[in-house]
């Protein structure tokens, strides 16, 4: 049920906003290449999940969207009314409150979402299971700086590292929990590495 979540609302994404540019090559041809574009994660708190990755971890937000069945009551005039929304998220009155963040090039992007009347579809999700996602790998400008932002806000928590692997350029890399218990990668790069 989450993987076909995810996948769904990777297209409704995907309709509803259009953020990365496509290069001239991609226009000319008609088709972007294949590549990797985004990942979604349910998460229950989106506003302390917000904190999280926008100043702890340093991602730039982009959007904030709520989306609505538009066989529902509106409860925001803000929101997005997407016809047949329940059929292909199979939950009925789905209502979707989604954050969009990028890395610096604006070309891959992390998706908080939540279901606000249904928390319990939030639940059964596939993040840090035996199979299915094991963790997110995510570029930071500086380790210390996220360690010294988990260490005075609380938020986050440290399972790993920070070390040094020769074997792998000689980068900086940790692994920590979001504060809802996801695994994440961190990687610190070096430029004055000699590889």
């Amino acid at each position: 049920m989450a993987k076909a979540i995810v996948c769904c609302l990777s297209l409704i994404f995907f309709i509803s906003v259009a953020i990365a540019e496509d290069t001239e090559d991609q226009k000319e041809a008609g088709t972007p290449p294949a590549g990797f574009w985004h990942l979604s994660l349910v998460v229950n708190n989106l506003d302390l999940m917000h904190e999280f990755y926008s100043e702890i971890i340093g991602l730039e937000p982009v959007t904030h969207l709520r989306v609505e069945d538009e066989g529902v009551v509106a409860t925001r005039q803000d929101s997005i009314r997407v016809a047949q929304l329940d059929a292909l998220m199979g939950i009925e009155k789905t209502r979707i409150e989604l954050r969009h963040y990028s890395d610096p090039s604006h070309t891959q992007f992390l998706e908080l979402l939540t279901y606000p009347d249904h928390p319990e579809e939030q639940v059964d999700r596939a993040v840090n299971r035996p199979l299915g996602l094991n963790h997110l790998g995510l570029q930071v400008d500086s380790i210390d700086r996220v360690l010294s932002a988990i260490a005075e806000r609380g938020l986050g928590k440290v399972v790993g590292g920070p070390v040094i692997l020769p074997e792998f350029g000689n980068h900086r890399y940790m692994f920590i929990k979001d504060p809802e218990g996801n695994l994440l990668e961190l990687y610190e790069f070096k430029a004055d590495t000699v590889e």
